[in-house]
C-alpha cells in the first residue's frame, strides 16, 4: 500500500481498523476520501483470488497470461509501489505450475503467453512463429528457471532467460540486456478472436 500516511505503509485495511477501532469498511471508505489527491486516494495490492482459484483459470484455453508490465526503469524504481509481476509472472507461471505442480503443460503454457493474447489483442504478426511474423524470442532454461521477485523486494529479475529477440533484434544474449531496443507500441490490427 501507499499512502499519505506512511505509517499504514505495509499494513492490512484489517490491521488499520483494529488500530482505529473501527469496521474495516469504515476504514477503507476512510483511507478513500482522505488519502491522496487523485482518484483513488490510496494504491493497494488485492489479495482476492486465491491460489487454487488462479490455478482453475490458467486451466482454461481461454485464459490468456497478463503481460501487460512496464520495463525497468529510473522511473518505475521511483515507485516503491512495483508489483513483482513485473519481474516475474512468466517466470513464475513456467516454474511453479509448469515444472514444479504440473497444474498445465509447457505447450498450453506457452500458448497463453504468446499466441492467445496477441490473438485476442488483434496481433495477427505476433505471438507465434511463422513466416512473416515478427520475430519475438525467448529462450530459456527450464533447469535454471527461477523467479525472485517478492511483494516487498520486486526489483529482482529472474534466472534462467538465457536469450530474447524482439522483432528480430537480440537484446538479452546470455541473461544480460545487449542495449538494443527495438520494441514499439503496437496498436490492435482487427477485431481478435471471439471467446
Amino acid at each position: 500500500m501507499d499512502y499519505a500516511d506512511k505509517t499504514w505503509i505495509g499494513k492490512t485495511v484489517g490491521q488499520i481498523a483494529k488500530e482505529r477501532g473501527e469496521d474495516p469498511v469504515d476504514t477503507a471508505i476512510h483511507i478513500q476520501m482522505n488519502g491522496f489527491d487523485r482518484p483513488g486516494g490510496i494504491q493497494l495490492r488485492a489479495f482476492a483470488v486465491s491460489l487454487l482459484d488462479l490455478e482453475e483459470f490458467m486451466k482454461k484455453d481461454y485464459t490468456g497470461v497478463c503481460t501487460d508490465r512496464q520495463g525497468d526503469t529510473p522511473e518505475l524504481r521511483e515507485n516503491a509501489f512495483v508489483h513483482p509481476g513485473t519481474f516475474a509472472t512468466t517466470t513464475r507461471l513456467l516454474r511453479q505450475f509448469v515444472f514444479e505442480k504440473k497444474t498445465i503443460t509447457l505447450p498450453f503454457a506457452i500458448r497463453s503467453l504468446t499466441s492467445l493474447p496477441a490473438s485476442i489483442l488483434g496481433l495477427r504478426d505476433r505471438g507465434r512463429l511463422a513466416e512473416g511474423a515478427r520475430a519475438d524470442v525467448v529462450v530459456f532454461d527450464p533447469e535454471k528457471l527461477r523467479d525472485k521477485a517478492t511483494y516487498f523486494e520486486p526489483f529482482q529479475f529472474s534466472e534462467g532467460i538465457e536469450q530474447v529477440w524482439v522483432n528480430g533484434t537480440l537484446v538479452v544474449d546470455q541473461g544480460k540486456a545487449t542495449g538494443a531496443r527495438p520494441g514499439r507500441v503496437l496498436s490492435r490490427q482487427h477485431a481478435g478472436i471471439g471467446i
